[in-house]
């Protein structure tokens, strides 16, 4: 029996099965959840609590008491956000009143451990033997940028269990198609989508393109699978052609590109811009302010609007904006607008707004003041790893950013990021062109842990600036597996000694041998 490419017996001496040590494969999972508490244990000790501040004031949330008292109708008019981690937080709000912190700290907690077995799950498809898994996947989950993201009441830590999961869900659904593996595969997918605006419904697409053309199974049986979940994310998209006249599950993608863009244009020549009549006064103000910011008639609430406090109020009950009154709708249309015209007579703001958000992205993931006050908790030890493990360093662009967006980089993450997914891109491709269908399952998952990370990167630093690190942090996990395949097939084309202690997995050789025959 021969393992494709790969070139060993899945049951031989080199299988992912045959570890000459079979405890070690099953010590992992409790030396890996004694670690993760025993560093939770720690934390706590060093004053890391978890924060439910972003309920006061984030402007991606429903107001606390409509979450409480008003949860579905809000939903069903929430036309700024996807709606299912505003429905995680009604729930939790309306279930646990009184407890609600420790319960939202108990889920987190759950998903910080969740990531971290999934992610040594994954990195174990990928070749690496358990205790290189458990040390490669330990600097996210371990490290202070895991417990920092895991305290934080916000996006970043579900959406990368999300996406890390669904990883090793379509290599599980490659390995062995069955119309449930692809049905949890899709349903994952579609979470992702229903939780945050960047994976758009082409994300979820590219998926069961990508299940299709690894022709595991059928493609009635994909699309079969697909068509539930997918239902449920079009019947949004529905709703929100019905209810707001946009195919899309936010409104914001006008505010946050003038954001990007019209920063970079002198006030004085937006000004005559706006004398002239080619930009709207609303290039003069800065976008995501508060509604009383902007001139009389695009505060209006239009007639017929329902009358909901989710679409109507300007301000929540906290005294924060509304950043869902039914006005953003077309003040975000008029930025949009104002945006491609103002890119299209100065191509370089584009330019800069562009390089500016990558420039963001290349932080290091615990360098945010969104992370604080827990990382001024462990600001040293915080600092110690960005130091080693990103190795923060300042910038030789600097001078080209404005002031206020000059910060150091993450050199490690400016280095090893474009070389992994341009090793990946190669290795999947090689891959994909293989006679062997275990060998191209493998591209499949190379092609999506490259596509991934490149598609969270170019949509987040093309729509937003200044918190684009938190969008690389959602894909670190992924990052981290690149970096076990490379890992894996380095091992495996070493000295004698290293191949003794290489991956026990199907994963890195490339050349065909017979064992075990």
């Amino acid at each position: 029996m021969t393992s494709g490419a790969a070139g060993v017996d899945p049951k031989g001496p080199g299988g992912p099965d045959a570890s000459p040590d079979p405890t070690r494969r099953h010590a992992v999972v409790p030396l890996a959840v004694g670690l993760f508490l025993a560093s939770r244990a720690l934390y706590w000790i060093l004053g890391v609590r978890f924060d439910t501040s972003p309920l006061i004031d984030y402007w991606q949330y429903i107001d606390p008491p409509l979450l409480r008292g008003d949860l579905l109708a809000s939903l069903a008019y929430l036309h700024s956000q996807p709606p299912l981690f505003n429905l995680f937080l009604g729930l939790v709000l309306k279930g646990a009143p009184a407890a609600y912190p420790v319960l939202f700290a108990t889920v987190y907690l759950a998903m910080g451990l969740g990531l971290y077995l999934v992610g040594i799950a994954l990195v174990r498809r990928l070749g690496l033997q358990p205790g290189w898994a458990l040390g490669l996947v330990s600097l996210f989950s371990l490290l202070p940028v895991g417990v920092l993201y895991e305290s934080w009441l916000f996006y970043p830590l579900p959406l990368a269990l999300l996406l890390t999961g669904s990883a090793l869900l379509l290599d599980g659904a490659l390995r062995r198609p069955t119309g449930r593996r692809l049905l949890a595969l899709f349903a994952v997918i579609a979470t992702l989508c229903l939780t945050a605006s960047p994976f758009h419904l082409v994300f979820y697409l590219a998926v069961v393109g990508v299940v299709v053309g690894a022709r595991r199974v059928r493609w009635q049986v994909t699309v079969g699978a697909a068509l539930g979940p997918g239902f449920a994310l079009l019947l949004l998209y529905g709703w929100h052609v019905v209810a707001f006249g946009r195919f899309g599950t936010q409104s914001w993608v006008g505010m946050s590109v003038a954001k990007v863009v019209l920063r970079h244009i002198p006030v004085a020549e937006r000004r005559a811009l706006v004398a002239k009549g080619t930009l709207s006064p609303l290039a003069l103000i800065t976008p995501f302010s508060a509604l009383d910011a902007y001139p009389p008639p695009f505060r209006i609430v239009p007639p017929g609007t329902p009358d909901r406090p989710v679409l109507t109020a300007a301000l929540k009950s906290t005294g924060a904006t509304n950043y869902n009154h039914i006005a953003y709708l077309g003040i975000a249309d008029r930025y949009l607008a104002d945006t491609l015209v103002a890119a299209r007579r100065e191509p370089r703001a584009f330019v800069a707004g562009v390089g500016t958000a990558w420039a963001y992205y290349v932080k290091a993931g615990t360098d945010s003041p969104f992370l604080e006050p827990n990382r001024g908790r462990i600001s040293h030890l915080a600092g110690l790893v960005e130091r080693l493990v990103y190795l923060r360093a300042p910038a030789p662009l600097a001078y080209v950013l404005e002031p206020e967006d000059q910060s150091d980089w993450a050199w490690s993450v400016v280095i090893a990021l474009p070389l992994l997914c341009a090793w990946g891109g190669r290795r999947a491709f090689r891959a994909l062109r293989s006679a062997d269908a275990d060998e191209r399952r493998r591209g499949w998952v190379l092609a999506y842990l490259v596509g991934s990370v490149v598609y969270v990167a170019v949509v987040g630093n093309t729509l937003e600036v200044v918190e684009n690190n938190r969008f690389r942090v959602v894909t670190e996990p992924l990052i981290l597996a690149l970096g076990a395949a490379w890992l894996g097939e380095r091992l495996a084309q070493g000295d004698p000694e290293t191949q003794r202690l290489a991956p026990r997995s199907s994963w890195p050789a490339t050349r065909r041998t017979k064992r075990g025959l």
